[in-house]
């Protein structure tokens, strides 16, 4: 049991977000760091992306992790510069 109800609070918010949004759900790691990626820096290149971005993964598995952002709206690529996807 969580003493502390702030703390509590902060989980069960975080909670509902995510049920709404299942971003977290389905992110892996190599997704993840992109995003926290172009969070700091607005764009970068796509070399930049897939060389020096670690992972565990392959290269097929890194640019198919890559499509999916794609898909999904969260990033844009635009000559060959990835941003974030804003409204």
């Amino acid at each position: 049991m969580i003493k502390n109800k702030n703390l509590r609070k902060f989980i069960l918010e975080i909670s509902k977000i995510d049920q709404k949004l299942e971003l977290f759900d389905e992110l892996n790691s190599f997704q993840a760091q992109i995003l926290k990626f172009l969070f700091k820096n607005k764009k970068v290149k796509n070399s930049f992306i897939f060389k020096n971005l670690k992972s565990d993964l392959s290269r097929a598995q890194k640019y198919r992790a890559y499509k999916v952002l794609l898909d999904k709206k969260y990033i844009i690529k635009k000559n060959n510069e990835t941003f974030l996807y804003s409204k």
